[in-house]
C-alpha cells in the first residue's frame, strides 16, 4: 500500500469521526509513514506549540 492510499485510508476513518484532516496533519503522516522523522518529535513539537504557559502537557 502507497503512503498515499494509507493517508487516504487515516482521511476517510477521521471523516466517519467528524474530523477534518488538514494539510499540515497529511504532511506529518507522510513523514512518519515514510519514517523521514519520528512520531514522538511531531508530538512534542504540537505540544510545544499548542501548550499554555504552566500546563502540564
Amino acid at each position: 500500500m502507497s503512503i498515499e492510499d494509507k493517508i487516504k485510508n487515516v482521511k476517510g476513518s477521521f471523516a466517519m469521526e467528524g474530523i477534518e484532516m488538514t494539510k499540515t496533519d497529511e504532511m506529518n503522516a507522510n513523514e512518519i509513514i515514510s519514517k523521514k522523522r519520528d512520531v514522538e518529535e511531531i508530538i512534542s513539537e504540537l505540544k510545544r506549540k499548542y501548550s499554555v504557559a504552566g500546563s502540564s502537557l
